[in-house]
């Protein structure tokens, strides 16, 4: 009994060992890229962010668009964060929806235009994110009730567009969560149901 137990204390050190060392070497460009935009090492954030955002990669294009509106390592460039924020926003992050609509709700990088704002906030709202809900609050209180029809109607009509295979993938993922069948299984809405949007 007592070479079983030696064995099995062996067996699973040797598993945790493993599974340390797999660990760390699953880190991949995504995670180099935050960890030289957290130690401020924004050449080196900027170069990875780049490329993995012109493959599809929708959080490095957020993170690109925040790097451009903020002038890390680049000079500031309101419309160029724009670019990236739309390509991020446009496959459904709710983060860059919501940036995107900071953007047109201040006119910066774009004309100011309240539809488009609310919908975007709208849009990220949906999907949880609670900025986005005050920010549209906020900003119904400037807006006539046509103008928040018409943004919530485009809200409802909006569909996310993924760049990539691997993005097109969780997209049928999402469509397959959202389907009303999913929707009666789980007893409630995904994140592209429009009843989520209001």
């Amino acid at each position: 009994m007592r070479h079983y137990t030696e064995l099995l204390r062996a067996a699973v050190t040797a598993s945790l060992m493993l599974v340390a060392i797999g660990g760390a070497a699953v880190a991949g460009p995504l995670e180099d890229a935050e960890a030289a935009w957290k130690r401020n090492d924004y050449a080196t954030a900027f170069r990875l962010f780049h490329s993995l955002a012109e493959q599809g990669d929708s959080t490095a294009q957020k993170r690109l668009g925040e790097m451009y509106e903020l002038g890390e390592s680049v000079p500031q460039d309101y419309a160029e964060a724009v670019v990236w924020y739309r390509r991020a926003a446009d496959q459904g992050s709710k983060i860059a929806q919501w940036l995107l609509g900071t953007m047109y709700q201040t006119g910066y990088g774009v004309q100011q235009d309240y539809v488009q704002a609310h919908m975007w906030y709208n849009l990220s709202a949906a999907r949880g994110w609670g900025e986005a809900a005050v920010a549209r609050t906020i900003l119904e209180r400037a807006m006539t009730p046509a103008q928040v029809a018409e943004a919530q109607k485009l809200a409802r009509e909006w569909k996310p567009k993924p760049e990539n295979d691997k993005f097109r993938a969780i997209e049928r993922t999402s469509e397959a969560a959202t389907s009303p069948a999913a929707r009666a299984r789980s007893g409630g809405a995904g994140w592209l149901d429009p009843s989520h949007v209001r």
